[in-house]
Formats: structure tokens, sequence, C-alpha cells
């Protein structure tokens, strides 16, 4: 066909059609997902716009739609809950604190950390390389207990630190060194990430903890990639310790959730409280 302003008018218009199409579907689907307007729900996306990449990242809108899943199985209350109702209510516990709360509740978890972190290392035989271990820590997202002031203090006397991050989904995670002033980036969950390609691998694992048991058991967000990267290690015979960061009213009865194989049990969970260790 030979081509014509026409033409190119005609094509302009179905490109303008399509990703305003997109984006409206987007915004729909947004909306329903954080409860604005439950009636989008039954939205389509026309068939032609699902061709057209759109600025709304799909990550985010895959944990919107899981946390609005998570809302619907409300919490029975009783054992075995389901895991969306479980973290509904442990999501729940957690926006319930008080700014004065996590300040406070922050601080007594990194005094704690402070007093025996070195101590649960050789408890658990980890000595690093060359007697120096590594220490892997996480960004924190809102609500989270918020590390960053020892993690500053621990480069300060030449710890060697690291953060995770999500190269590909389904996939574990991977560790890169960090220090105050290191580059971050956003992640794919909206959390910020180290930039760079030197990866290594923790002695010591801060593992971010949604909820837990005394007897070890972490619930996490729903990824499975802290669960994905310590199997790893463990089939891979890396030696390292984990210890679970979480609030108290984070605590679950032992009965409280149905743990898979594939969840991996945590060493030692650090609350406001102190250090906890499981009955092994």
């Amino acid at each position: 066909m030979p081509w014509s302003w026409s033409h190119w008018r005609a094509s302009a218009a179905r490109r303008a059609d399509t990703t305003s199409a997109y984006c409206a579907w987007a915004a729909a689907v947004w909306a329903w997902a954080s409860g604005a307007a439950p009636r989008l729900a039954t939205a389509r996306m026309p068939a032609a716009a699902r061709r057209k990449p759109c600025k709304i990242r799909a990550e985010k809108m895959r944990i919107l739609m899981n946390e609005e899943q998570e809302r619907k199985e409300v919490p029975s209350g009783k054992a075995q809950d389901t895991p969306g109702g479980i973290r509904h209510r442990l999501r729940s516990a957690r926006a319930a604190l008080g700014e004065h709360e996590r300040r406070s509740g922050s601080a007594a978890i990194m005094a704690h950390l402070r007093a025996g972190l070195k101590a649960h290392a050789a408890r658990a035989g980890v000595t690093g390389t060359s007697g120096a271990v590594r220490i892997a820590a996480f960004w924190p997202m809102p609500g989270e207990p918020d590390l960053r002031e020892l993690l500053a203090e621990w480069a300060g006397h030449g710890i060697a630190l690291a953060l995770p991050r999500v190269e590909r989904r389904d996939a574990p995670l991977v560790f890169l060194p960090w220090h105050p002033g290191s580059t971050l980036r956003t992640g794919a969950y909206g959390i910020l990430e180290p930039d760079g390609t030197q990866y290594v691998r923790p002695d010591i694992v801060l593992v971010p903890t949604l909820g837990y048991t005394l007897s070890g058991g972490r619930v996490g967000y729903g990824g499975g990639y802290y669960d994905r990267t310590l199997g790893l290690w463990r089939r891979e015979r890396h030696p390292h310790t984990t210890v679970g960061i979480a609030w108290r009213a984070s605590r679950l009865d032992e009965d409280a959730y149905a743990f898979a194989p594939h969840d991996m049990p945590l060493d030692a969970v650090v609350d406001e409280e102190g250090w906890h260790y499981p009955a092994r």
C-alpha cells in the first residue's frame, strides 16, 4: 500500500486509541486492587492493547493483586488459617504499631543485635573468610524494623555488609556489597537494591520476617525468594546462619500456620524482647 499522510494519521490514531485503552484498563485494575472501585474488577483489557507496554510495572500490579486476594481471605481465627489470611492478620498487626513504637522497637532490636550477634555467629559455627564474616541485611519496607543506623555503625567498624537484589522472578536472591554511599536502585518491589555486578555470599543473613513462631518457622511475603535462596545454599553446602528480624506483634502460635516443606526455618529470631532460639 503506498504511503500517504492519511495512512499515517490513521495509524497514529489507532496507536493512540490502543494505548489509551490499555492505560484505562490498567487504571481500572489499579483502582480495583486498592479497593477504590470494586465494580471495576470486571474490566477487561482490549485484545489489541494486550500487546502494548504500560508505565505501570507488572510486578507492582501483581503485588497489589496478591494483597487484594489476602484481604478477601478473611482470617477465621482458627488453627491452620489460610496463608493469605495469616498474612493479612500480620500486616494488620504491623500497621497498628505507632510511629513511636516502631522507632523504639527498631532501637531495641538493634541493641539486641549489637549485644548478641557475635555470640550467635560463634554458636552457629560461622567464621567467614579468613575469620571475617559478611552480614546480609535488608533495606526496610514501610512498617518493617529499620536497622540502617546499625548498618552504618557496622560499616564504620569495617564489617563487610551486603544487601539482596531480585534478579528474576521465581529465582533465588543475589547479594551485593553495600556501604554508606553505595549506589542503590529501585527494585521490582519498590525496594532500594544495590547496583553493580559484584555478587557475594554472606555468612550471616538478617531476614525480614512478617511472622514467626518460636520454633523458627517464618512467614514471609509470599514471593519465596528467601526460601529459594536459603534452600539453594543448603544444597550447595554454603555455611551460613539466619536471624529473622521481626516485631513482637508478629509472633504466631505454633499451630497457627501450616509450614510447607520448602519453607526454610530460621536459626534465631530477634524482636524487641530479645533473641529467641528454637528448641531443636
